[in-house]
């Protein structure tokens, strides 16, 4: 009997947070809150899961700046208040 087993990084998106400048690439591009979920596998199904880490992304490079907890909830409510 063969067992599959693995993990998968996901992000998930929670909000548009402007055009700003990236730290890293330089560009003046979009930058999405979000989080980095790791989660581990067994035959491709997601058994378990756990936040890596949370923050800004720039939509370019891909570079995370990252959030401590409270102040990505900061964020996402601000980004709340601002979508609508």
């Amino acid at each position: 009997m063969i067992i599959m087993y693995g993990y998968r990084i996901k992000f998930l998106r929670d909000g548009g947070m402007g055009v700003q400048v990236c730290r890293n690439c330089g560009h003046r591009v979009q930058h999405t809150l979000c989080r980095q979920i790791n989660q581990g596998t067994l035959f491709t199904l997601p058994i378990i899961s756990f936040t890596k880490s949370r923050g800004v992304m720039c939509e370019n490079c891909g570079e995370l700046q990252p959030m401590n907890r409270q102040e990505y909830k900061e964020a996402k409510n601000q980004c709340q208040l601002l979508n609508g």
